[in-house]
């Protein structure tokens, strides 16, 4: 058998800084978040770091992963304070001098003038970015994020501390620009194919995953480089292929939808939320209304759904989930009857337990579909047992 070696691709790095991070007042949420969203652009996320407000420990970490890396996401150290000094050690490890930059710092002064601020001298330290710099407007802070790249090609991506500020910014300039660096060498970018399944542990699942492999691989052929990320209640399987195994790799996805299709949540960046918002859309646009009874979650259902239309940036999504009654119930409460008969206009989504299984029903006048769903590997009580009924 030829041995398995991953396809070239293009590698990431998070960098974050803050003395607060390292010495665990907050932790690390940035590149937990950045690295999703990489991933999704089919990045390879090989090392997340995180160093104090020191000089030295920055630009020397730049320098590491700069061996590795094709982009480094650098986190914090842009505001106007004494130990936010990341933008000079960005500039001292591409090189470039810092050149002052009179839009951001109008910029600046619109904004504090909007919230009645005064501003200060040290606020125009951050409006000094490396000579060549790409900067990346913040429409949620005063401190702008910039993109700078080196000689041999690696590009640092700077941006500010908090998360919100980055997620913006993200939406706003930097997917894109990512995106147009990833079609740039999409030739030599694996694809990946994301499986994810719910209700199997990872070694019983794994064991059979690898025996469908070796049953689609040619013998003498090189296999698909396969891997699985356990991360409850999901347990994904990761296939990467180059133009060489794409199909083969698509021969094994099939094979593994037809084996484990009762347990398939969901594939690629698809989220298992997003088909319970397009329901409720389609239904809005339909005039009918839903009103989703939550006798599981103690509301966590509902915040799911909230948290993930938010993400989406739909108004005809949100507007429709605003638009949907939620109404939670103790689950050894009796059933309220009167609001579970809905009208010809309005479906209800019952969510349920009994003897640890899960009932989803959904009624609209007369009606009536109940949907049995797994049973469930951990009590609907515990904290576990309700995000599991969640993704169900």
């Amino acid at each position: 058998m030829k041995p398995t070696t991953k396809p070239t691709v293009f590698r990431v790095a998070t960098l974050a800084v803050g003395t607060e991070i390292t010495d665990g007042q907050i932790s690390d949420r940035n590149s937990q978040w950045l690295s999703a969203r990489s991933l999704e652009l089919g990045f390879d996320v090989f090392e997340h770091r995180a160093v104090p407000d020191d000089r030295e420990a920055i630009v020397q970490s730049l320098k590491d992963l700069s061996t590795r890396a094709n982009v480094i996401f650098v986190t914090g150290g842009l505001g106007p304070t004494s130990d936010d000094f990341s933008r000079e050690c960005v500039a001292e490890f591409v090189a470039q001098p810092l050149e002052w930059n009179e839009e951001s710092w109008q910029s600046i002064l619109e904004r504090l003038a909007k919230r009645g601020a005064l501003f200060t001298e040290n606020q125009k330290q951050q409006c000094f970015y490396p000579r060549g710099a790409i900067i990346l407007r913040n429409a949620n802070g005063t401190a702008n994020g910039f993109i700078s790249t080196t000689k041999s090609d690696v590009q640092v991506v700077s941006l500010p501390g908090p998360p919100g500020e980055i997620e913006v910014i993200w939406h706003d300039a930097l997917k894109s620009h990512l995106e147009r660096l990833v079609a740039k060498g999409a030739a030599q970018r694996p694809q990946l194919t994301l499986l994810r399944t719910m209700g199997l542990g990872e070694g019983a699942l794994a064991n059979r995953i690898e025996e469908i492999i070796d049953e689609s691989v040619v013998p003498g052929a090189a296999r698909p480089v396969v891997g699985y990320r356990a991360h409850a209640p999901y347990v994904e399987i990761k296939l990467w292929s180059d133009s060489t195994q794409s199909k083969v790799v698509a021969q094994i996805a099939s094979a593994i939808r037809r084996e484990f299709g009762d347990i398939l949540v969901n594939e690629g960046t698809e989220d298992v939320a997003d088909r319970v918002l397009l329901s409720l859309a389609t239904e809005s646009a339909a005039g009918v209304r839903t009103l989703l009874i939550d006798r599981v979650t103690n509301g966590e259902l509902a915040q799911r759904l909230f948290a993930r239309a938010d993400e989406l940036k739909d108004s005809v999504v949100t507007a429709a989930l605003a638009n949907s009654f939620s109404c939670m119930i103790d689950r050894h409460a009796e059933r309220p009857d009167e609001i579970l008969k809905p009208a010809a206009k309005t479906t209800v989504l019952g969510v349920s337990i009994g003897n640890d299984d899960l009932t989803l029903v959904v009624s609209r006048g007369a009606r009536e579909k109940e949907i049995e769903l797994p049973k469930l590997a951990s009590s609907l009580c515990s904290p576990r047992g309700r995000k599991w009924a969640i993704e169900l």
